[in-house]
């Protein structure tokens, strides 16, 4: 063992993993995310049981391990120095979309074309709201507040809180 917390760690992980089962690495907020050649291969219980290991799971081709913030940064750093290989953020998603298959593939498609749509109407909603709210005499502010239980409904009420702050 060394001095150093997270290069323990990240030897751990390493030889717990394989460093020739590990395609690549990167890690979001939380989680150390490894492009793994054969998730099988990998012990689970003796990953969750290295220090600050919150926990594992497989998800469209990558192996997550859960370490929390700040924590996982430290660990990525000390494994970058390990020479395990990194691409960058854009290639993995690449990866993990290649890797979905079905039902999950069409959900994603799904999702990258409706959020956009969502986004725009959203924005249109909200400039509109804000045109109708500056009618005089608070006859805007009267339409506005007919409307709000449709925008509960439709679950677009939060537009209310972008456009009490602006205001």
């Amino acid at each position: 063992m060394t001095n150093n917390k997270y290069h323990d760690i990240a030897s751990e992980i390493l030889e717990i993993v394989g460093p020739d089962n590990i395609v690549s690495a990167i890690h979001c907020a939380t989680r150390l995310r490894l492009i793994v050649k054969d998730k099988d291969k990998i012990d689970t219980k003796a990953i969750e049981k290295v220090d600050e290991v919150k926990g594992t799971f497989f998800n469209s081709g990558q192996y997550q391990i859960i370490l929390g913030t700040g924590i996982v940064n430290k660990v990525f750093e000390e494994l970058e120095a390990m020479n395990v290989s990194t691409i960058d953020k854009s290639q993995q998603d690449e990866y993990v979309k290649s890797q979905e298959k079905g039902i999950k593939a069409l959900m994603r498609t799904l999702g990258d074309i409706v959020v956009p749509i969502v986004h725009w109407l959203e924005t249109i909603l909200i400039a509109v709201t804000q045109a109708v709210m500056n009618i005089p005499f608070g006859i805007g502010g009267f339409f506005v507040g007919a409307t709000y239980p449709l925008a509960v409904i439709t679950g677009l009420h939060h537009m209310y809180v972008v456009i009490e702050t602006s205001l």
